[in-house]
């Protein structure tokens, strides 16, 4: 019998291969009939084709009469007489007994031929041997028993059969365990990466979506990543600020929330592994403040790693740290500091006024002793730079102690200790004129009177001479002064206007009133000193 199943299979095959030119003939299946009829025992040593493989030779069933064929499938309807397999247009003819064993929704391997009817010319598989075997199911997890760990190739094969399989059979069930399968190969690949780098990492998320595997654990990949990309650059003790803002960016296009401030501050050592499996654990609300964590960590390396070393562009960089990390915008000081020690390491080349400007801001920003610092250091080599000036060096430093301290009394102090070190000094006689002083022995003095004292009723001094006048009013009642000094202080300047000669000499003088205008502060004569 054997031999005769042998024969009519040889030619069978003799006849398909003579076809061979033909178009529509697979060379898959001549192939595969070759190996067919060169065997002596098909019946029971042959690997039975999926039901799919089956279906796949539609086409070419006629060719398979009468040699043996085994097929695998799935029960879907059952008879005592008959059969049918899942996907399959065949029917099954077996015996009453046979059908005895199976039942429907079972996995059975059939063996048997095609014939055709005599009649109708219908093809029908006769069933010799019906055997029930495992389930796709129990397939998948007698497979899944006898991978090793640390194998990650052969969840992928036995993903991609579980997946043919469950497309064939519009199973459900076995799509899950498909997909179950290509995310334990996904995971042993993550497991035993090696070297770890962020862009394996990456590589490893991106296929994790291309597999549309479980977008957490892809981005649990993704997270890792970035992660050591930014605590490796943190740890370099020199970091490439252009690199650090690329992995800013990076951070803010791929993880959602790392935009967003976070409500309270809580500091968190992102170097420790232990993140990595924090994050891991953490839900999706949980994990955006994460992400934050992770772009403000990158943010402050970045802004830190711009910091010029002799902190110039310290304010510059404190100012886009309150704007970008408003969470820790305390921390921005310590950027103003090393400005303020850069400022203070310049004191000797800063002009007055950039020294008044810079002592306002300390002072505004609660740094009263750097600023008492910063004017003494400044005052103390300008008085240096004025002792060899003789009485013009006395001039300005007594100008720079009044709009420096807006000391006043104190400026007159250095011009009366300038003036017994260099007596008869032009430049210091000038200046205690101006000023509206007299020499009496060797001290000027000088005695006020406003406009409510008695000076006010001298002969020279008009009775509508006021306070507050502009120039250009007391210029109408008195006439233009024949003499005229001014003082530019760091409070403004201060004009005199002297009228007159020797004893009977009126002087006014002018400060700054409003909108800076000068205006008439005091006038008095010299016989009222």
């Amino acid at each position: 019998m054997r031999i005769a199943h042998f024969m009519k299979a040889r030619r069978t095959m003799a006849g398909l291969m003579g076809s061979l030119q033909a178009p529509r003939l697979s060379v898959v299946f001549a192939i595969g009939l070759l190996c067919l009829a060169t065997t002596c025992q098909i019946e029971a040593s042959e690997e039975a084709w999926s039901t799919q493989h089956f279906n796949d030779l539609k086409d070419r069933w006629d060719s398979l009469v009468d040699v043996p064929v085994t097929i695998e499938g799935r029960i879907t309807s059952l008879s005592k007489n008959s059969m049918r397999l899942a996907r399959c247009a065949m029917p099954f003819v077996l015996k009453e007994e046979d059908a005895r064993q199976v039942s429907s929704g079972k996995s059975v391997v059939v063996r048997g031929t095609v014939r055709k009817e005599k009649n109708t010319d219908k093809l029908l598989f006769d069933v010799s041997k019906v055997s029930v075997v495992a389930g796709d199911g129990e397939k998948y997890r007698i497979r899944a028993g006898e991978i090793r760990a640390g194998e990650a190739q052969p969840w992928y094969e036995l993903a991609d059969w579980a997946e043919n399989r469950a497309t064939f059979f519009a199973d459900t069930e076995l799509k899950v365990l498909a997909d179950s399968a290509r995310m334990r190969g996904l995971q042993t690949e993550a497991r035993i990466l090696n070297p770890r780098t962020p862009e394996a990492l990456e590589s490893l998320a991106k296929k994790a979506r291309e597999l549309k595997l479980d977008e957490r654990f892809a981005m649990e990949l993704q997270f890792e990543g970035m992660w050591l990309q930014v605590t490796t650059m943190i740890r370099d003790g020199q970091p490439d600020p252009a690199a650090l803002a690329s992995t800013v960016m990076q951070i803010s296009r791929k993880f959602p929330g790392a935009e967003t401030p976070l409500a309270k501050w809580i500091a968190v050592d992102l170097q420790k592994a232990e993140v990595l499996n924090e994050y891991a654990a953490a839900d999706d609300a949980n994990r955006k403040l994460w992400h934050r964590q992770l772009m403000i960590a990158a943010t402050a390396a970045e802004i830190q790693a711009r910091l010029l070393s002799d902190g110039r562009n310290g304010v510059e960089l404190a100012e886009e740290w309150r704007i970008r990390l408003p969470e820790r915008a305390n921390e921005s000081q310590s950027f103003l500091d090393r400005y303020d020690a850069f400022r203070m390491a310049r004191l000797k080349t800063m002009t007055r006024e950039e020294l008044l400007a810079f002592t306002k801001d300390l002072e505004a920003r609660k740094k009263a002793d750097i600023a008492t610092q910063a004017r003494r250091a400044w005052m103390e080599h300008r008085a240096e730079l004025s002792i060899p000036q003789g009485g013009a060096g006395v001039v300005r430093m007594a100008e720079n102690h009044r709009a420096i301290y807006n000391d006043e009394q104190g400026a007159i102090a250095i011009l009366q200790n300038g003036w017994l070190k260099f007596p008869e000094d032009k430049t210091l006689r000038e200046a205690f004129e101006g000023l509206g002083y007299r020499l009496s022995g060797n001290r000027w003095t000088r005695e006020l009177s406003t406009a409510n004292s008695a000076a006010t009723t001298s002969a020279k001094a008009p009775a509508e001479l006021a306070q507050g006048m502009t120039m250009e009013q007391a210029k109408s009642l008195l006439g233009a002064p024949p003499r005229r000094t001014r003082l530019i202080l760091g409070s403004g300047p201060i004009e005199h206007w002297i009228y007159g000669e020797g004893a009977n000499r009126l002087i006014l003088e002018f400060k700054s009133g409003p909108g800076n205008s000068l205006r008439l502060n005091s006038f008095y004569t010299d016989t009222n000193r």
